[in-house]
């Protein structure tokens, strides 16, 4: 009886017919497999290229603010150059009240240069800051905020419109 119903098996095709299904799923499973390696790999490098672009937009501030400063450096080379050659011109003239207006002048050349280096410092402090709330925003805790808020607000409004049908049933049943 036993060899009768495997002969019977093996007579339909049944076996074959296993081992190409089993032949399928194997060959499916591989490519889940390669599918998902490929969405990790797209994955980290969309988190790469967001990095570049973050660190790119820092970095054309930075550019900005350089070139900046060299317009300001030469415009201060300039205003010292007329200087000098207007104190020439001058010569010998009101010789103390010169100095004093000189020294004036660098005393507050060098306050505009320490208040450059402060405002640099809080500058770079800022990017920080800026690059890291880029990262927190990033994170699993905000990145689907929207959707998740969308959602709980859909459930919210339904919530409360069952409410209020129920209430006018009870009131119905009331009357």
């Amino acid at each position: 009886m036993l060899e009768r119903d495997i002969k019977k098996y093996l007579d339909e095709g049944k076996d074959e017919y296993k081992e190409q299904k089993e032949s399928e799923l194997h060959e499916t499973t591989t490519q889940l497999h390669e599918a998902e390696k490929q969405k990790e790999k797209i994955n980290k490098e969309m988190g790469n290229i967001r990095q570049d672009i973050d660190t790119q937009k820092v970095q054309e501030r930075w550019l900005q603010d350089n070139l900046t400063l060299r317009k300001r450096v030469e415009e201060l080379k300039e205003v010292v150059a007329k200087r000098e050659t207007l104190m020439k011109e001058m010569g010998n003239m009101q010789v103390l009240q010169l100095r004093q207006e000189r020294r004036d002048a660098e005393r507050k050349l060098e306050e505009l240069k320490k208040n450059r280096s402060i405002a640099l410092g809080r500058q770079k402090g800022f990017e920080e800051e800026i690059l890291q709330y880029r990262k927190e925003l990033r994170e699993e805790q905000y990145d689907k905020a929207d959707e998740r808020y969308k959602n709980k607000m859909i459930t919210m409004r339904t919530t409360e419109l069952v409410i209020k049908d129920l209430d006018l049933y009870y009131k119905a049943l009331d009357q």
